[in-house]
């Protein structure tokens, strides 16, 4: 139906995704609701027949796929940036890669890849490069990085990375969803769903001050009227609700509900390591602060993506930075009170 296109139209991008045309309007259905979940791979398993065609194409291109490495220092590449920043997205390549066939863990390792590919964005990974070829006098930049695309595989958009098919059966499932829902006493009003959206546009002029964004432009820009966009949303916060409410154990496909009541009835026990705050990178800014902060005080090792193990002198840090140098005092105390002051 129309209506269903428009949903399979609208949950298709999201504004995380940053490409033109994206949906900034959709806060990632699919990313959040889907994928980090796993709720996404049940339905992938479910459908597999009907969507072994695209996962085999993905897995073919992905065991064509070579990382960018630089002309003359192979050692300056992609495939050492992700090992070394998210060793993760490397191992779940690596598996991806290793498949002889196409099969449901395909899925899995699309979705994997997927997740933690947007942990470090193409544009990060093109400052490093340029960063780093800049640390090697003897080496000669190579200029194509700056207009390499580093999106893996060259997938931009939710389309390009898990195909039609399976973004039409996910849309299938919201919409069974909100149905049931909908039996089941659940309701969402047009205002709520507009008031939700609003707050997704604010949430987006906080981070970008200068975009000018309006629910009737991105409506339209999606093909849609405004009343529409609404009609689809409404369809999404009726799934979530009913989602939240009665957990991922809810059946609404009977070649779900096996996978789904498994799925709900699944626990696991783990010890959750984690670095202090103050260790952590979460920004492109925090990683060359910690490169300039290096660079400034340590003895770089031969290995220039390794950490440094030893100090240059105080002497020599202080001329360059003295912010970075620090002296400690030992100080004796002594008290006195004031009468005792007065007799001497």
């Amino acid at each position: 139906s129309l209506a269903m296109g428009r949903l399979v139209r609208f949950i298709s991008s999201d504004a995380q995704e940053g490409t033109p045309g994206a949906n900034l309007l959709n806060d990632g259905v699919i990313r959040k609701d889907f994928l980090e979940t796993g709720l996404g791979s049940l339905i992938a398993s479910s459908y597999f027949e009907e969507l072994k065609e695209d996962l085999q194409s993905r897995l073919s291109h992905a065991k064509r796929y070579r990382p960018y490495a630089h002309p003359e220092a192979p050692f300056l590449s992609v495939q050492a940036i992700w090992d070394q920043f998210r060793p993760d997205l490397s191992r779940a390549l690596a598996s991806l890669k290793g498949q002889l066939e196409v099969s449901s863990d395909t899925f899995d390792h699309l979705m994997n890849l997927y997740l933690e590919q947007k942990k470090l964005s193409p544009e990060v990974v093109r400052r490093i490069l340029m960063y780093q070829m800049g640390q090697y006098s003897s080496i000669r930049p190579d200029l194509a990085v700056q207009h390499e695309d580093f999106s893996l595989f060259g997938y931009h958009n939710l389309r390009e990375w898990f195909g039609d098919m399976w973004i039409e059966k996910t849309a299938e499932f919201i919409w069974n969803a909100a149905i049931t829902a909908q039996e089941k006493g659940f309701s969402v009003t047009a205002q709520e769903a507009k008031a939700d959206l609003l707050f997704h546009i604010e949430q987006i002029r906080q981070k970008y001050p200068q975009a000018e964004i309006s629910l009737h432009d991105q409506a339209g820009r999606l093909g849609m009227t405004e009343k529409e966009t609404l009609d689809t949303w409404q369809k999404v916060m009726l799934f979530r609700r009913y989602l939240n409410s009665v957990g991922e154990a809810v059946l609404l496909d009977h070649l779900l509900s096996k996978d789904l009541g498994d799925y709900a009835q699944q626990t696991v026990v783990a010890d959750v390591y984690s670095l202090p705050d103050s260790l952590v990178l979460n920004t492109a800014e925090d990683l060359f602060s910690l490169q300039y902060y290096l660079d400034t005080v340590a003895i770089p090792e031969k290995d220039k993506l390794s950490l440094p193990t030893s100090l240059k002198p105080s002497q020599e840090v202080l001329k360059k930075a003295p912010q970075f140098v620090e002296t400690v005092y030992a100080a004796d105390v002594a008290r006195i009170s004031r009468g005792e002051l007065a007799l001497r």
